[in-house]
């Protein structure tokens, strides 16, 4: 019984396969390849855990043309399916997203599917470390925008036991940390966990959507800062999917700063 692995290197997607190897099971690990060469991957596989990768050279995922034969590819009969997903997929929705349409294709492609929708992992928090060195400022929009940030190792040990122990079939579950945190509530507590006064500074939306250009397609970009300015309202919510699933409550933003201390204070 061995398990597939389709996703580049990256922390959720490396400790996934960290955690399947600790527990024993045999585990393939395979980029996005052809359809052809996932297929083959998948033979004799029981179950298959998928993180579409995005291409930000080019501002987009890779290869999502092919996202109908990837898919039929790994959705073979009786083999369990694990899509890593995004917290802006809604039910009863068309799709307004990448990963909406890839979850209807898993949908459509076998029984046995469960999507992870993660809110905004933790180490977003990581393209801070330059300002926050240089001038101890966070300069963005929206600081009392709130979010629940999730601590990857969280989301790899959700999917998981998904992965290993069954039971989810047919189900969407909401992955997030476990409070709704600003920005300005972000910078702070990074401050206080490493002994500094960092504090985040609200700049205009124009002003920072330039800087997301570099990294993201427009619609990509105002997609994030639409996102940014609701949360000021309506922030989001966490859920307990992290504990009922894993065990353990969902870690705290203090306890990623702390997993990742080299990076903030080297």
């Amino acid at each position: 019984m061995s398990f597939l692995v389709v996703g580049e290197p990256g922390p959720i997607s490396d400790e996934v396969e960290r955690l399947l190897t600790e527990a024993g099971v045999p585990v393939k690990r395979r980029g996005l390849g052809s359809a052809e060469e996932l297929r083959a991957a998948a033979i004799g596989c029981f179950a298959v855990f998928l993180d579409w990768p995005y291409d930000r050279a080019s501002a987009e995922y890779a290869a999502a043309d092919s996202a109908v034969d990837v898919v039929g590819a790994l959705a073979g009969e009786g083999r369990r399916f694990v899509l890593l997903s995004t917290h802006a997929v809604r039910d009863h929705e068309p799709p307004a997203s990448f990963h909406g349409t890839l979850e209807l294709l898993v949908r459509a492609a076998t029984a046995d599917w469960t999507a992870l929708r993660i809110s905004m992992p933790a180490s977003i928090t990581l393209s801070w470390i330059e300002q926050l060195r240089a001038t101890g400022v966070v300069r963005g929009p929206y600081a009392q925008a709130a979010r629940t940030l999730v601590d990857e190792r969280d989301v790899a040990e959700v999917a998981a036991r998904v992965l290993l122990d069954g039971g989810h079939e047919g189900r969407a579950y909401y992955v997030t940390g476990p409070a709704a945190l600003t920005h300005a509530d972000r910078a702070r507590i990074l401050g206080e966990t490493f002994g500094e006064s960092w504090r985040y500074q609200e700049v205009p939306r124009a002003e920072f959507r330039e800087q997301l250009l570099s990294t993201w397609s427009a619609e990509h970009a105002d997609g994030i800062l639409d996102h940014m300015a609701e949360q000021v309202d309506n922030p989001e919510r966490p859920t307990d999917v992290v504990e009922r699933i894993t065990g353990h409550p969902a870690r705290s933003l203090a306890e990623w700063a702390r997993a990742h201390a080299a990076a903030f204070t080297r």
